[in-house]
């Protein structure tokens, strides 16, 4: 008896384990073929992006289930839910964001307290603009790249900040009661992106753009790689931040190689003596920023390769440089700059040098030490 039914239970068990293997396998199969559509679970997934107090609302073109591949997902494939031509619009139907496509994960504990609050979104191939005002103030823009023949989109215009509301939810601990409230994890995918700092007049533009906010209760830490669109030429940029919220301080680490300080000039005014310079740079530079994004201190490490310098005031033809090494900080509420290390190479000269410059009651002081060497002769020099 016991081993009849012991064998009964086998026979059971393996028959389970078929039958879920072959449905697993007609599952993976279908999903092979292309993603599922999830159009009824649609209006569940709009009201839980959407503002509970009306203020927006999201409307989802079409919610499906896919695969998606290594390049959007950290490296690995997984099975996600994706809202299709996803609109975010006020009260009176005005666009305030958009995206052609959006990853959507859920918190599994608020859907046992029968609420469906996103913890992960997922934007893929938007165009994001984000602009400093002459005030000061940030304002971000999202939306879809549009089709061949249709006008450019414009700069975000002061309105509704959607894309701002979102991130400013990031810097705040997890609260359920909020709209999004329960955020985690904000991811942009190939974003074609656009920078424009107005307080300095600069403007930049990155091909791609990919980039990581990821918050705990205590802080925000971000990463990103851009692939700068430099006057025709590319630049590949990554950079790594931690934003604090006791204190609203962001420390932000920047990282680059090859870069053409001269495809810098066309930026902005404020850059346009970078022209003058043609050596491939590489190195970091690292910032800290105050509560408005505002620098407060700077530091940096800069290695170049072999390139030249034209300064026409001291002589028509350019001066060869066969290496660059700077280091040096800047500190803002302090008014000082320091030159840790200065290493030219350039016409058979080498220079090395340090110095600081401080600015205190509206006077100006500092210290310059050069040690020359040329043609086995040295000189050192104090200003």
């Amino acid at each position: 008896m016991i081993r009849r039914t012991a064998k009964l239970l086998a026979w059971t068990t393996a028959g389970a384990v078929v039958v879920v293997g072959a449905a697993g396998g007609l599952f993976a199969w279908r999903l092979a073929q292309g993603p599922i559509a999830l159009d009824p679970l649609t209006p569940y997934v709009e009201r839980a992006l959407s503002d509970p107090q009306g203020r927006y609302r999201v409307d989802v073109g079409q919610l499906v289930l896919s695969w998606v591949d290594e390049e959007e997902s950290d490296g690995l494939t997984r099975l996600d839910l994706r809202a299709i031509d996803v609109h975010a619009v006020n009260a009176e139907g005005d666009e305030l964001a958009a995206v052609p496509e959006l990853g959507v994960g859920f918190s599994v504990r608020a859907l046992f307290q029968g609420k469906l609050s996103p913890t992960r979104l997922d934007l893929v191939r938007p165009r994001l603009q984000v602009v400093r005002r002459a005030d000061g103030s940030l304002d971000f823009d999202v939306r879809s790249l549009p089709a061949p023949g249709q006008p450019e989109p414009q700069e975000p215009d002061g309105g509704p900040d959607f894309a701002g509301e979102i991130v400013s939810t990031l810097m705040q601990p997890p609260d359920i009661a909020r709209p999004l409230g329960l955020l985690r994890r904000l991811t942009i995918i190939g974003a074609d992106l656009t920078v424009t700092n107005r307080m300095l007049g600069l403007s930049w533009h990155a091909n791609r753009a990919d980039i990581v906010l990821t918050r705990d209760g205590t802080e925000i830490v971000g990463g990103a790689r851009l692939l700068l669109d430099l006057d025709g030429r590319t630049a590949a940029v990554e950079a790594s931040g931690v934003h604090r919220m006791a204190d609203a301080e962001t420390a932000l680490s920047t990282r680059f190689d090859g870069l053409q300080p001269a495809a810098l000039a066309k930026i902005g005014p404020l850059l346009a003596p970078l022209s003058a310079v043609t050596v491939p740079l590489g190195g970091r530079i690292d910032a800290t920023l105050d509560s408005r994004f505002e620098p407060v201190r700077f530091s940096f490490d800069l290695q170049g390769g072999a390139g030249e310098i034209s300064l026409p005031a001291l002589r028509p033809a350019p001066y060869r440089v066969d290496r660059l090494r700077l280091r040096g900080g800047l500190d803002v509420p302090g008014r000082r700059a320091e030159l840790e290390r200065l290493d030219l190479a350039l016409d058979g000269m080498a220079m090395a040098g340090r110095g600081d410059l401080r600015e205190q009651g509206g006077q100006r002081s500092g210290s310059l030490r050069l040690d020359l060497t040329a043609d086995g002769t040295r000189a050192s020099l104090d200003v």
